[in-house]
């Protein structure tokens, strides 16, 4: 059975957080936008359900502008999807010792995976603060980049799609050209091998992609929610 890793985002674009790097947190959404997303995730998950899509494993990742689990209709659909849950933070520097408390928290095997805060720029982190990251998420250090990309070997469009909630599909988040709609179009006219275009990427749901970065094989089934595989 062939492996289909998909990110679905839909319209939703609101959160109840407001964290102040994140711009997504000051809008409200309507309730037509609201009935408009609970629509498409349905669409989207019958679509799981049958046809094409039954003949692969599907790895499924929701990327909504804004916070998912607030709205009631995204719980039964990720239950149906059954997901096992991910942990994460952004690596904000006045939130370090909060990381470090929650990783005292999780059970040994949970994965906890560090965003890098790059908005301010490269030189954001001091001399043994990666490091201090890094001894929390082993991986940090390649979240704290940007990879080089263009013409580089990569999953996204061959075995990874991203669709948004009117069926519109591209090869990921960050090449913006279409190639079709997931509803009128077989997966065989949308999937296809080509290198990235896009000169670099310091976005995990990007560079995962890479296939120079092996990462498919270090998450393995865990990839689409970021988690590492459990370890006797």
């Amino acid at each position: 059975m062939d492996d289909l890793h998909i990110n679905w985002r839909g319209p939703l674009s609101s959160c109840n957080y407001d964290c102040d790097y994140c711009p997504f947190a000051k809008h409200v959404s309507s309730r037509e936008e609201l009935a408009r997303d609970q629509a498409e995730l349905a669409r989207f998950v019958a679509w799981c359900r049958g046809g094409e899509a039954a003949a692969r494993r599907l790895s499924i990742l929701f990327t909504p502008w804004g916070e998912a689990l607030i709205r009631p209709y995204y719980a039964p659909a990720l239950v149906e999807l059954g997901i096992r849950y991910s942990v994460g933070v952004v690596g904000l520097r006045e939130h370090f010792e909060l990381i470090e408390a929650l990783r005292a928290r999780l059970r040994p095997e949970v994965y906890l995976w560090i965003n890098a805060y790059k908005s301010a720029g490269p030189g954001y982190y001091r001399e043994g603060e990666r490091e201090r990251l890094a001894a929390i998420d082993p991986l940090f250090g390649l979240n704290a980049v940007r990879h080089e990309t263009r013409g580089h070997s990569c999953a996204a469009g061959r075995t990874a799609l991203f669709v948004r909630g009117d069926g519109g599909v591209s090869r990921c988040h960050f090449v913006e050209r279409p190639l079709g709609n997931l509803y009128e179009l077989g997966l065989a006219q949308l999937l296809r091998d080509e290198p990235c275009p896009q000169q670099t990427c310091g976005c995990f749901i990007g560079y995962v992609q890479l296939d120079r970065l092996d990462l498919r094989r270090r998450f393995g089934a865990g990839l689409a929610a970021r988690m590492l595989p459990i370890t006797p």
